[in-house]
């Protein structure tokens, strides 16, 4: 089965106000392989997809990204659940990916705490705990 734009969007729809957050992530199954999505946009028309439909573009070399946000082919990335505390004593817990290259915490405040918006008193992540899903 192919997914279509509608059976995604419905996806999204059952997803939380956290998992929303997250980066975009596609998982090439038979690669074994972890790739973000860079943007979407629609296609020009080629032998294989019409002009004007809708596609997602991954590992695009124009797209300027930063390097903590850039999950490399050969990067040790993991299917992870983290439990979160903030300061306000509230808790979450939400799956994500972690890069186990790359700071595990600075990962996981860039992701859950949002240092550049301004952090309402008492949302600041305190605590936090990680456990691979090994999935």
């Amino acid at each position: 089965m192919n997914y279509t734009y509608r059976d995604l969007l419905q996806a999204l729809q059952e997803m939380s106000s956290d998992e929303l957050d997250m980066h975009v992530t596609i998982y090439d199954r038979g690669r074994e392989v972890y790739h973000p999505l860079n943007y979407t946009g629609k296609c020009e028309g080629d032998d294989v997809v019409d002009a004007d439909h809708p596609i997602m573009i991954i590992n695009d070399p124009e797209e300027n990204v930063s390097e903590s946000e850039v999950i490399r082919e050969f990067s040790d990335v993991r299917s992870c659940e983290v439990w979160l505390e903030y300061e306000d004593g509230s808790e979450h817990t939400a799956d994500t990916f972690l890069n186990m290259d790359l700071s595990i915490e600075e990962q996981i405040r860039e992701t859950f705490e949002a240092p550049s918006l301004e952090v309402e008193e008492g949302s600041k992540l305190v605590n936090f705990t990680w456990k691979e899903l090994g999935i």
